[in-house]
């Protein structure tokens, strides 16, 4: 077991998850999907034993610990507040609301999450087997019920991420039109892309239970052929070649990284 101390500051915080990456998440995890998730999970346990644990107080700190066992990976934070009772909503909130995210995410993301009594101190566990039911990196993957990650693998063509997105468009988990999605799409691998790309999503935007598009890592030449098609930060489209393209821009989203959109997108909560 590895226990770490870590100091009430963001930036104490951001250098130990770079090395709990490093040193844990990517022993444990082949996919990098999975290391990016667990990694989300990380940084908001982290971040609310800051915020809301420690109340910023530099003079407290963080304790971490983590373990793996086998395909079992154990990690707790404990902050040096006074603790609270936690209460989780049973369905995900809006994007709207101030609180409440974050914690569901990380449940709802980890194989488990439990508190002590105090309520200063939170286990998660991961589970291996669940990476072994498919390889994430070549397939779309849903977490949290609502955030679907798109990422093809390295040297696949700009043709593997638009069947991806249409493979997620027909597939069962989208039936449910009762769920919101939140599409991000992993561009960082790609200096070009072409008009069917664009087609593809255009099409994708008009689906009522698409709720937003991220576009997640765009090369500098990727953004002047997007700028191009009119796609831009909550765009809202003027000469799209139809109005339902031209009323569903404000859907789309650009972001630096995956690692940006997947935290901007599941707020923190308290």
């Amino acid at each position: 077991m590895k226990i770490s101390k870590v100091a009430s500051s963001r930036a104490a915080i951001d250098d130990f998850v770079k090395k709990f990456k490093n040193d844990v998440l990517k022993q444990f995890y082949s996919s990098s999907v999975k290391r990016d998730m667990a990694e989300y999970v990380m940084i908001e346990l982290l971040d609310n034993a800051f915020e809301h644990g420690n109340k910023k107080d530099a003079a407290k700190s963080i304790w971490v610990e983590s373990d793996i066992k086998g395909d079992k990976l154990i990690a707790s934070i404990e902050d040096e507040g006074e603790g609270f009772s936690p209460e989780i909503p049973d369905k995900c909130p809006s994007l709207q609301a101030l609180n409440g995210r974050g914690l569901w995410s990380v449940r709802d993301i980890a194989s488990s999450m439990d508190f002590n009594e105090k309520g200063n101190k939170v286990t998660v566990t991961f589970f291996k087997m669940e990476e072994n039911m498919g390889n994430t990196d070549d397939l779309f993957s849903i977490f949290n019920g609502h955030l679907v990650i798109i990422r093809p693998p390295e040297g696949a063509g700009i043709e593997a991420m638009s069947e991806k997105i249409v493979d997620f468009s027909t597939s069962k988990s989208a039936e449910n039109e009762n769920a919101d999605f939140y599409l991000l799409l992993d561009l960082s691998l790609y200096s070009a892309v072409n008009s069917a790309f664009f087609g593809t999503l255009g099409a994708t935007i008009q689906i009522p239970y698409v709720k937003q598009v991220a576009l997640c890592g765009m090369k500098s030449s990727v953004q002047k052929i997007a700028q191009r098609f009119g796609i831009v930060d909550r765009g809202v489209f003027k000469n799209g070649p139809t109005k339902e393209i031209n009323d569903n821009g404000q859907k789309f989203r650009i972001f630096d990284s995956l690692e940006k959109a997947t935290l901007e997108l599941v707020p923190e909560s308290n």
